[in-house]
């Protein structure tokens, strides 16, 4: 029971964030957001993604119930946050989460996020989502897939 990697990616899984699923062998992916745990349809299409796994669809707060407990259900387990607030809520509830890797956040209507890279849109309000991150000891990077060269996201944004 451990858990590999914690990423930020909007589109949660998918084709290129299951690459990272066989480079480290998960075989339980937990992704977490209120809206989408409360969404049948979202659930049955992200456990399509992943067929050969687990798949948890959750609210922060039932994340850390499941995280506090250590009651995972595989040995190698990928936490995905659809949205930097997630990984905060998460990190409030008393998880200690060592590093994060952004993968993915894209533009979204009602918020005017700038475009830093080719998978990477942020505002002010996910910045300062990034600094709470990094305040409290979190190493936040980026990369988009494990081929992409991994960078550190304080040099991509200033926040």
């Amino acid at each position: 029971m451990a858990i590999k990697q914690y990423r930020i990616d909007g589109r949660m899984l998918h084709g290129q964030s299951t690459q990272y699923g066989k480079l480290f062998s998960i075989d339980e992916y937990i992704v977490v957001n209120d809206a989408v745990s409360k969404d049948e349809l979202q659930i049955s299409l992200l456990e399509l993604v992943a067929p050969t796994c687990t798949v948890h669809v959750l609210s922060p707060a039932d994340t850390y119930d499941l995280i506090a407990a250590g009651k995972f259900h595989g040995t190698n387990t990928l936490v995905v946050f659809k949205e930097v607030e997630d990984a905060v809520d998460l990190l409030e509830r008393g998880i200690k989460i060592p590093a994060i890797q952004v993968g993915g956040m894209f533009a979204k209507k009602g918020r005017e996020r700038k475009q830093y890279d080719v998978t990477l849109f942020a505002d002010e309000q996910d910045c300062a989502a990034f600094r709470k991150l990094e305040n409290a000891g979190v190493e936040l990077s980026y990369q988009v897939v494990p081929d992409y060269k991994e960078k550190k996201l304080s040099s991509m944004i200033k926040y």
